[in-house]
């Protein structure tokens, strides 16, 4: 019989020179806090904020810039952080993306942390009773902006000589939900897999790329959609027991996993996605 594997394929070489086989190699230099962080949500953006300055971070005092496309929201939202920068962009606009970038490391002297952030939920329908300017808005916005702040900061990273991004996927990407959501899920599955790859192309450089996969949050949002349902109480009942472990998932909680993955704690991990979805993708 034919050895179908006596050709083997070229070994490829690292882009990096092993100088020392004798021991591990030493860990990374974890850059410190600074942080570009993309929010697109308005509604939430007050209590994100909050909740990154309350979250662990090894510096507290270092600055962070918020982006957001509402310029009042962004603004009312710095003033969270103490000295940091408020930067009106839409994510969906790649010059003002790019503006966003050099603005940052302008006024705030470097760039380590890019929390990507900025998503949009679009129409809520069927696969079948969606318009295609339905499904680009949603495109735009989480997968082309994702490519848009993943290709800036990567650029400012690999001058800098490393650096960290997070982004916010969603529990949606990684089981099927009956909720019309095959648009948004689509984008957050495509942000997951350009995590993987960025990562890996990317591990050489010094540069960690993860995710945070989220379910349901209670944000000003949902509070707002349970408020205005027909019976708030079975409303409210309905979201506390929509995951395994009762009550729902609050921001607070996103923020403390973003914090620890941007964190030197960290430094050994890449190209995950971390759910924080209270048992819901383990059904």
């Amino acid at each position: 019989m034919e050895n179908r594997f006596r050709q083997l394929p070229p070994r490829i070489e690292p882009r990096y020179e092993t100088q020392d086989v004798s021991g591990p190699p030493p860990l990374p230099e974890v850059p410190e806090t600074i942080g570009l962080t993309v929010a697109g949500q308005v509604a939430d953006l007050d209590r994100l904020a909050g909740a990154l300055a309350r979250a662990p971070r090894p510096d507290p005092a270092r600055p962070v810039a918020l982006v957001d496309r509402d310029g009042e929201a962004v603004a009312r939202a710095a003033k969270e952080l103490a000295g940091s920068i408020a930067i009106q962009a839409d994510i969906s606009d790649a010059d003002q993306v790019k503006a966003a970038f050099e603005t940052t490391v302008s006024q705030l002297g470097r760039l380590d942390v890019v929390f990507n952030n900025a998503a949009i939920d679009g129409r809520m329908a069927r696969l079948h009773e969606l318009e295609i300017e339905d499904w680009r808005k949603v495109a735009a916005v989480n997968g082309d902006g994702s490519f848009m702040v993943f290709k800036n900061a990567i650029d400012h990273f690999l001058q800098a000589g490393g650096g960290v991004i997070v982004s916010t996927a969603s529990t949606t990407a990684l089981v099927g939900k009956p909720d019309g959501v095959s648009a948004y899920s689509y984008s957050k599955g495509g942000l997951i897999s350009l995590t993987r790859t960025a990562a890996i192309e990317y591990a050489a450089d010094n540069i960690r790329v993860n995710a945070v996969a989220p379910t349901v949050v209670l944000t000003p949002m949902l509070e707002q959609f349970i408020a205005d349902s027909e019976d708030p109480a079975a409303t409210q009942s309905m979201v506390d027991h929509f995951n395994p472990m009762p009550g729902v998932v609050v921001p607070e909680e996103i923020a403390t996993v973003v914090a620890f993955l941007a964190s030197d704690d960290a430094r050994r991990i890449t190209g995950v996605t971390l759910p924080v979805d209270a048992g819901d993708t383990a059904r």
